[in-house]
């Protein structure tokens, strides 16, 4: 697999003072305002060089898709400090779930597929840009849900499984970040029957607004154009990605005790990111 461009500057960046007394002021607005503008006409962007996704080379589209991430969090003024490996990641990625921006986030480090609920399709542009870019869209509520997130994974890294990846958030569900809900076992199922190495991640987020990740979860019936504003009236930001050392799917043979044990090394590294 081709490796994404360097992304050196999220090595060195310290934690965001929070300011929660603050109130936003009317350059605060104009600031909040420009970020929004920004992030839209990226949408509009990342539609129209999507189109093209079906004849150019697997390479090549994940390096449009982590560029294009990149350039979104940094229209957000949000910054990654990424703990632990960055290169040769391949297989499962399975992270908590906070925002709709946790798969830019992982994206703009490790761009792949990933999992999706299957409301997204509905989201104007966003919902064609996920299709374009071989989201895997599942009903939650849909008691078929486990079988077809399997077949998923097993079409996804039957051709070459050592240059494959796929994100999911096992929760499948947001939170605020304070915690980490049980991670569905159906994910894990496929990763034992493929034998595939698992990547747990834990992201938490902090802004200058506030020092929980609030402003970024994106929680129940919270609409996107709303947790957009939100986001960008929050000010400069960062991201914690704590990237966890692997775990061999292949030594497990229940995959209830695969997930409870990834979802418990994410749930400690969220609480040290929490913490600081």
């Amino acid at each position: 697999m081709e490796a994404p461009p360097p992304f050196s500057p999220y090595a060195e960046i310290a934690p965001v003072a929070a300011d929660s007394s603050a109130r936003v002021s009317i350059f605060g607005w104009c600031a909040a305002y420009a970020r929004l503008v920004s992030v839209l006409l990226l949408l509009c962007i990342a539609a129209i060089c999507t189109l093209s996704f079906p004849f150019i080379s697997r390479s090549l589209r994940l390096g449009v898709i982590c560029r294009w991430c990149r350039a979104v969090l940094a229209a957000l003024q949000l910054q990654i400090a990424l703990e632990g490996q960055e290169k040769g990641v391949t297989g499962l990625l399975v992270a908590n779930h906070i925002s709709w921006l946790d798969p830019v986030v992982l994206c703009a480090i490790w761009p792949s597929p990933f999992v999706a609920k299957s409301e997204c399709v509905r989201w104007p542009v966003v919902g064609f840009i996920m299709r374009q870019c071989d989201a895997v869209f599942v009903t939650r509520a849909s008691a078929r849900s486990s079988v077809v997130l399997c077949q998923a994974i097993a079409q996804r890294f039957k051709s070459d499984p050592k240059s494959q990846r796929l994100a999911l958030f096992p929760e499948g569900t947001t939170t605020t970040g304070t915690n980490v809900l049980p991670f569905s076992s159906a994910a894990f199922a496929g990763a034992i029957a493929c034998d595939l190495p698992i990547h747990p991640i834990a992201l938490y987020y902090r802004s200058q607004a506030s020092p929980s990740a609030a402003p970024y979860a994106f929680i129940g019936d919270d609409a996107l154009l709303c947790s957009l504003m939100r986001i960008a009236k929050s000010g400069a930001g960062t991201v914690y990605v704590a990237k966890l050392p692997m775990i061999d799917a292949g030594t497990f043979d229940d995959r209830k005790l695969l997930s409870s044990f990834a979802r418990q090394c994410v749930a400690d590294a969220v609480c040290a990111s929490r913490d600081r």
